[in-house]
């Protein structure tokens, strides 16, 4: 899937995000991705099935908010 401004990964962690010979970072595991604004929702769950706790944004993980660029930025930075 390939990325552009409107792409939400919205599961990002160390296990999501390898390195080719050249060290260009390529994402992976996209089962949580979202259109931001657009057709697809994340479907938010009690038990935060498909969220990876430690990285996740704490306003997703309370259901605040949807997966946001900031949400993705917010697990980066973890």
């Amino acid at each position: 899937m390939p990325c552009n401004i409107f792409q939400v990964h919205g599961d990002l962690k160390p296990e999501n995000i390898l390195l080719s010979k050249e060290h260009t970072p390529k994402l992976t595991d996209f089962g949580n991705a979202a259109l931001s604004e657009y057709t697809l929702q994340f479907t938010h769950s009690n038990t935060a099935q498909g969220m990876s706790l430690r990285w996740t944004a704490p306003e997703i993980i309370k259901q605040e908010t949807k997966p946001t660029h900031a949400g993705d930025v917010y697990s980066l930075g973890m």
